[in-house]
């Protein structure tokens, strides 16, 4: 998202100084809930392994970063957030109820959307539909993620208590995903559903395995030959109508002249977007100083030029182990439920961050949903967890967690 002049920096939440209090008490509550449902300790271990690399080192970058205050602001802001989504994941015993909350959450979203249209002059930009959500790419985002539940309260009557009030909300959902005229919101809605078809098959017909993933590497070099004949630029150009990815390439120019400064540790966590005047300066010289942004639309090379190679290969380990652990629970998982649109979350996360950022963000909708729906997901599958170490090692046997305070 980009926002004009230094007026940006307001609408950043990690610098916000309500949104900072509101984290704290809520990351207070969250601890409260937690002690008073008597998680067990190996499991608050278990869903926050993945994470601690990658956090030890957002925080060390203090250290060497070229903003330590702000470093250490929003280090802090980001630490209390995901502490605090894990913490509330890990009092759902049942998955099914966490679908029940998103589908009344989404829908009620949905509604005040509705209600906008009566001023377009709020809801309607010259971009796209923007709802209340302030800008197309959020409300493009928004759409990618509630469509698929949606979709399967539409299968399962226990997400919104009747199939046809899924199948109501879905019809909406689709028309006011098109008006956003999000092209990657769009895209990856389709290409994620698709991925999740195809595990479909692999997991229910597993003799089949083999000749699907023949097809799709078919698919994949066919697609790869067709844009190296066609040419990067004009691929882009025909599917977006805009080779440079909507001016993309030049906010990846001063991406890449910041990451050369330091190509092994970064300039520091949170010291990249929105740190003062400076950062107009450098776009101005790289042709782009007409608008401030405050990300660099595109994931990976945010935590490269953050947190150099150590930061991404840290970030790395923790996409696996998160693949992995979705690649498990869709053994045993019954279609449709919290493990699958955890896997849609997280399969389609890997791709929105090719032309978005989300990843370690502070108050990002589909970064907290990631760490949201995988911790509650793993926290209830049963497979999983007899295949964890932490579970053997405990020897208390799985016990659910606790609804209610004791």
């Amino acid at each position: 998202m980009a926002t004009s002049g230094h007026n940006g920096a307001l609408l950043d939440p990690s610098g916000n100084a309500a949104w900072q209090i509101f984290w704290a008490l809520a990351f207070l509550d969250a601890t409260f809930i937690t002690i008073s449902f008597r998680v067990p300790l190996h499991k608050i271990v278990f869903a926050i392994a993945p994470f601690m690399l990658f956090i030890l080192l957002l925080m060390l970058s203090t250290s060497w970063s070229e903003h330590p205050d702000l470093t250490i602001r929003r280090g802090i802001r980001e630490c209390a957030e995901l502490t605090t989504v894990i913490f509330l994941a890990l009092t759902f015993s049942n998955s099914q109820r966490l679908l029940r909350i998103l589908f009344g959450s989404f829908l009620c979203i949905m509604c005040l959307d509705f209600l906008s249209i009566a001023s377009p002059a709020f809801s309607f930009t010259s971009i796209g539909f923007a709802g209340v959500h302030g800008h197309k790419s959020p409300a493009g985002e928004f759409y990618f993620l509630a469509i698929p539940i949606f979709l399967m309260a539409t299968i399962d009557y226990r997400i919104a208590g009747s199939r046809l009030v899924g199948l109501i909300a879905t019809v909406p959902a689709f028309v006011f995903l098109l008006l956003t005229r999000s092209k990657s919101a769009v895209s990856l809605l389709i290409l994620t559903v698709l991925a999740m078809l195809l595990l479909k098959v692999a997991y229910s017909a597993r003799k089949y395995i083999i000749p699907v993933t023949l097809v799709f590497l078919l698919f994949v070099l066919i697609a790869v030959a067709v844009i190296w004949t066609i040419g990067i630029p004009e691929t882009l150009d025909l599917t977006y109508g805009d080779p440079t990815l909507t001016n993309r390439s030049l906010i990846w120019r001063y991406i890449f002249a910041r990451y050369e400064t330091s190509p092994t540790w970064g300039v520091g966590y949170g010291a990249l977007w929105q740190i003062g005047p400076e950062v107009e300066s450098y776009m101005t010289e790289l042709g782009f100083g007409w608008v401030m942004v405050n990300e660099g639309h595109n994931g990976y090379l945010d935590i490269l030029a953050q947190l150099g190679l150590v930061g991404l290969l840290f970030f790395l380990v923790f996409l696996g182990i998160y693949l992995a652990r979705i690649l498990l629970m869709l053994k045993t998982a019954d279609w449709p439920n919290l493990a699958v649109y955890s896997a849609y979350v997280v399969i389609g996360g890997i791709g929105y961050n090719f032309t978005e950022s989300s990843y370690f963000k502070p108050g990002e909708l589909l970064w907290l949903l990631t760490v949201l729906t995988t911790t509650t997901a793993a926290a209830n599958s049963t497979y999983l967890w007899r295949r964890s170490r932490l579970w053997r090692r405990s020897r208390t046997g799985l016990h659910p967690v606790r609804l209610t305070p004791t």
